[in-house]
């Protein structure tokens, strides 16, 4: 059933439901019915446009999403560890690196650590 049918579906069962009912008391319930046959008519072009894709093509996605991906890799990030500023893009690398592992032990002051240097 359309959204069309609907509203004719629900004026015809207000009016036989209420037969003696006044002309003006009809004019706004017919108001009433018209708004909520718009809200959900609304609401069917809102989900009818989250099903359209976003791009044209894969290959455009793909670039999109490399593009993102560049982007989020530049943004700063601070190691309180090692009192480093460096790319978001670089962070795991720094984190498996021997001068963190160092830094995270207790800035070098291990004995174990420091017999090895």
């Amino acid at each position: 059933m359309n959204p069309g049918d609907e509203f004719y579906f629900e004026l015809k069962t207000f009016l036989e439901k209420y037969p003696n009912l006044p002309v003006n008391d009809i004019i706004e319930a017919v108001k009433r019915i018209n708004v909520d046959y718009e809200q959900r008519k609304d609401q069917n072009i809102k989900k009818s446009k989250r099903v359209t894709k976003k791009y044209d093509s894969e290959e455009e996605r793909k670039t999109a999403y490399k593009i993102q991906q560049n982007n989020y890799a530049k943004k700063n990030w601070k190691c309180d560890v090692c009192d480093v500023e460096m790319y978001l893009g670089n962070k795991s690398k720094h984190l498996l690196s021997k001068k963190h592992l160092k830094n995270e032990v207790g800035n070098g002051d291990c004995p174990t650590c420091s017999d090895s240097n």
